[in-house]
């Protein structure tokens, strides 16, 4: 469906001060660019719907943006690591400015396996490793790992997309586990 978004979220929040979150995506539809984009948010606050991919354009935490978009075709698909604060707007032409704290450009659209992405934090480090959908278990290869960030337990997860003019389809599957040691 064109121009729609929306959004999960977890019912109870995350209380562990150290988690992993594994999502496996399969986006498709045609031509190399499409809609918006999805997003994996980890936020103290959850059940907004903004601009941001299906979120408000002011939060408090972080989100890992998917963007299929093709307002920027030299670097999309990319995926996008961004901090919130509430207080600094989200730049949606500057692809998060001053709120990026790292990003990757992977091709995730039309694989023929689902794409992966593992999101660890642990020791007040954040790193996303991807996983191309070229094959079914091909290895992760770090995208984003930046620290010190401090992600105070007691935060929710969510998932939002949005589409623009062009429409996709996504599917989207996996959860959250605490991790002691997993760098």
């Amino acid at each position: 469906m064109r121009n729609r978004s929306g959004a999960v979220w977890s019912t109870n929040p995350v209380l562990f001060p150290a988690w992993e979150v594994e999502i496996q995506m399969r986006v498709t539809g045609p031509g190399r660019w499409g809609a918006q984009g999805m997003a994996v948010w980890y936020t103290r606050g959850r059940g907004q719907v903004g601009p941001v991919l299906g979120e408000p354009d002011l939060g408090d935490g972080i989100g890992i943006l998917f963007d299929s978009s093709a307002q920027d075709p030299q670097n999309s698909p990319a995926i996008y690591v961004l901090a919130r604060d509430r207080h600094t707007l989200y730049e949606p032409l500057g692809d998060g400015g001053s709120l990026l704290l790292g990003s990757c450009r992977q091709d995730f659209r039309n694989r023929p396996y689902p794409f992966r992405a593992r999101i660890t934090y642990w020791g007040q480090r954040l790193r996303v490793s991807l996983n191309s959908g070229l094959t079914p278990s091909g290895p992760d290869e770090v995208c984003v790992d930046v620290g010190p960030l401090l992600l105070a337990p007691g935060g929710f997860f969510g998932v939002s997309a949005a589409t623009s003019i062009l429409a996709g389809e996504g599917l989207l599957g996996r959860g959250v586990v605490p991790t002691e040691h997993p760098f």
